[in-house]
């Protein structure tokens, strides 16, 4: 379906999530989010692999415990070391310290 209508955005200000701009005149970038369990780094990264795959400029990986922290950083080896082009963003839900 084609609009004679021209699209209007709403002006906003760029910003840099890692290597891909957002906001302002950048183009619009696709971006998803994992839904499997971070502590399956397994799991985790074939899922980003798919995501990348599909085209995606930003892929958003949920962090709510400190084991799933621990996990991302075997995830972020990993996955950088194949797909350095896409950033990955961590999105901490809920990271409370008991002492």
């Amino acid at each position: 379906m084609f609009s004679e209508t021209p699209i209007i955005r709403r002006k906003s200000r760029q910003i840099m999530v890692g290597n891909v701009a957002v906001g302002g005149d950048a183009p619009i970038s696709v971006q998803s989010m994992t839904n499997t369990s971070t502590g399956d780094v397994a799991a985790t990264v074939a899922q980003i692999n798919r995501i990348q795959a599909a085209g995606a400029d930003i892929v958003r990986v949920s962090v709510p415990s400190l084991e799933e922290a621990e996990a991302f950083g075997q995830i972020r080896k990993l996955v950088m070391f194949l797909w350095w082009q896409t950033f990955i963003l961590t999105t901490i839900l809920r990271f409370v310290l008991q002492i």
